[in-house]
């Protein structure tokens, strides 16, 4: 009596403890949502490889080309904004900082879901409780890619596994009435075919189970989401796709329950082969597939609208890590207007702020701030127009689309040179030039990859060639003689610093006019370069 007194201790012991542990688990993870709400994320890698597959899966050219995006550093941007709690999320973030042409009522949309989540903190708490079942797992990533080949995923033959799992129960049936032995070996021989089969097809069987396992998460998160109170436009967006995929979905939820069943009873491996035998998981799998492939779109819309709630939030928690920000105004005028705007990859910031209403120069010294103003400039007209939110006190743009040329390389696998990369990169950007649409143009040391004569004239005349055409082009430059030959159709601006005899201040400050100071060979001095070289590139320097 004692003994058993003990052992029903023993086993609501661990029940206890199991439930306390669960308790802690998920109250560890609603500390974690709330602390990280407003901070800069800490991603454990930077891996976007996986997050691109909505991106290229989804069978639309993005307006932000992976030149520009690299220019940019997009990537970067990306990270520090990506607080996202699910892939899905991840991946739609991702592609919506690659596509401008978000219309003003969809922006309008963001920016009530990314108020209401700022300020609904319970909603907010309980919507990231809710799209951590999606998480970040390994098969998450693939599930756009996946939805696009389902057809590939059928095990096909249904008709034959509909008649080789009805024939054990009409041979067990004769074998019962008519006492004939002929039924029991009939029963045997239709039951062993049946396990052969499902060894067969086992494999690829449960390499698809799994993936319909992430497949079933977003339904249950998306079922979930529907008793948090959240902001109807999600509701109404869930609600319709989720009923259409209810069926699917307890088709997966019963063939995963079954299996994790047979798998953990007693008889294991054995059990498994023996439910593997009435072909019922086959037959279970295969109609999962082909209700999947009729709703594929109703499903894509849950796997879209979790994405951009999951979003949203991320945006909240971005904008409470900065400093400061502001949201876009549209205007139709070929003009951007900026005040008081930053990199959001800096930490301590200087605001610059311009009224670019014409095709400007930009010069100035070395490390001086030419290519952090650009930068910060093409990241905010892309953050403006898809995620509704500058680094900045005031923005003021035109819907626009953005092509840059700055990062150029060599390509030793191309054979290309930097000069011929760089051209190469110039062409796209006139082609990409058209009347509908304005197109803003950003150049970082215009052609540097050639002689100084042809790089002037050459500049010169596809900076001419630009302003006839729909666009707006800043480009940096330390030809100051671009300036002197454009000055009547570009706009000028400069960096500059304050050289002291032991060191160079930068002030990281834009200033109407064109730059009149060079400090490379100052440069070369404070950085401890031998005498004879400074002395000698100074005398060259004046003649």
């Amino acid at each position: 009596m004692e003994a058993i007194i003990v052992v029903i201790g023993m086993i609501f012991a661990y029940f206890g403890y199991s439930t306390y542990y669960k308790m802690q688990y998920k109250k560890q993870k609603r500390q974690e949502i709330r602390k990280s709400f407003g901070k800069k994320p800490e991603p454990k890698e930077k891996d976007t490889k996986k997050i691109r597959f909505f991106l290229e899966n989804r069978g639309k050219e993005a307006q932000v080309d992976d030149i520009t995006w690299k220019d940019l550093s997009m990537d970067e941007v990306f990270w520090r904004i990506n607080n996202c709690a699910s892939a899905t999320g991840e991946q739609i973030l991702y592609d919506t900082m690659h596509n401008t042409d978000s219309t003003e009522e969809e922006l309008e949309e963001l920016e009530e879901s990314v108020q209401y989540f700022s300020e609904h903190e319970k909603e907010r708490n309980e919507t990231l409780e809710c799209l951590q079942r999606i998480g970040k797992r390994e098969a998450s990533y693939y599930i756009s890619p996946y939805m696009e080949n389902l057809e590939v995923s059928k095990i096909g033959n249904i008709t034959v596994y509909r008649i080789l799992q009805i024939l054990p129960i009409c041979f067990l049936i004769g074998l019962l009435v008519s006492k004939n032995i002929f039924f029991a070996g009939f029963l045997a021989a239709n039951l062993i075919l049946n396990i052969v089969i499902y060894a067969m097809m086992k494999m690829r069987y449960e390499n698809n189970l799994a993936m319909l396992g992430t497949i079933s998460a977003i339904l249950t998160t998306g079922k979930h989401l529907e008793k948090v109170n959240l902001e109807e436009v999600f509701a109404k967006k869930l609600s319709e796709p989720l009923q259409a995929l209810k069926k699917a979905e307890g088709n997966i939820e019963k063939m995963q329950s079954a299996q994790e069943t047979m798998l953990s009873a007693d008889m294991g491996a054995l059990g498994d082969y023996l439910l593997g035998a009435t072909l019922w998981h086959l037959i279970a799998y295969e109609k999962s597939i082909q209700m999947l492939v009729q709703y594929r779109k109703e499903y894509m819309e849950i796997f879209e609208t979790i994405g951009k709630i999951d979003m949203a939030i991320s945006i909240a928690s971005f904008r409470k890590s900065i400093s400061f920000y502001t949201t876009p105004e549209f205007w139709e005028k070929r003009e951007v207007l900026l005040e008081e705007a930053y990199h959001p990859l800096i930490e301590n910031p200087v605001c610059n702020s311009i009224n670019w209403n014409q095709n400007c120069i930009i010069t100035g010294s070395n490390a001086s701030g030419k290519s952090t103003f650009i930068k910060l400039l093409g990241v905010n007209v892309i953050l403006a127009q898809t995620i509704h939110t500058c680094m900045a006190q005031k923005m003021q743009l035109p819907h626009t689309d953005i092509v840059t040329s700055m990062a150029v390389q060599d390509d030793i696998m191309s054979g290309d040179s930097y000069f011929i990369k760089e051209i190469k990169y110039l062409k796209r950007m006139l082609e990409h030039l058209n009347e509908d649409r304005c197109t803003i143009c950003i150049v970082d040391e215009i052609l540097r990859g050639t002689n100084t004569k042809e790089r002037i004239a050459a500049s010169q005349a596809i900076m001419e060639y630009l302003c006839e055409k729909n666009c707006l082009v800043m480009v940096a430059s330390h030809d100051q003689e671009l300036t002197v030959l454009l000055q009547n159709k570009y706009q000028n601006y400069h960096f500059s610093e304050k050289i002291g005899q032991h060191d160079i201040e930068f002030d990281y400050k834009l200033y109407p006019g064109p730059s009149t100071s060079q400090n490379a060979i100052r440069l070369l001095e404070y950085l401890g370069f031998p005498k004879k070289i400074i002395t000698e590139a100074k005398e060259k320097a004046e003649i």
